[in-house]
């Protein structure tokens, strides 16, 4: 089984999102919910959310096969 950074990233921010938002409706979960947190896969394989990335500019200093990640890791911030 292959380990795509970019999918376990991407499904981390809409569990992530998807229980924010259970918080402040306090409601039950539903089952597409459910199915969403249970996407939610941590992040011991992406080390990429330890970078900087705070600046636009911060991307000069990721690998370059990670760049694609940059985005993402922005928007987990902004969440978290």
């Amino acid at each position: 089984m292959t380990y795509h950074k970019k999918e376990a990233l991407q499904a981390n921010l809409d569990a992530i999102r998807t229980l924010l938002a259970l918080e402040n409706t306090r409601r039950a979960p539903s089952e597409s919910d459910r199915a969403t947190l249970r996407r939610y896969n941590g992040f011991g394989g992406l080390k990429c959310v330890l970078l900087p990335s705070e600046n636009p500019a911060d991307i000069d200093r990721w690998p370059r096969d990670e760049r694609n990640l940059f985005p993402l890791v922005r928007e987990l911030r902004e969440i978290i």
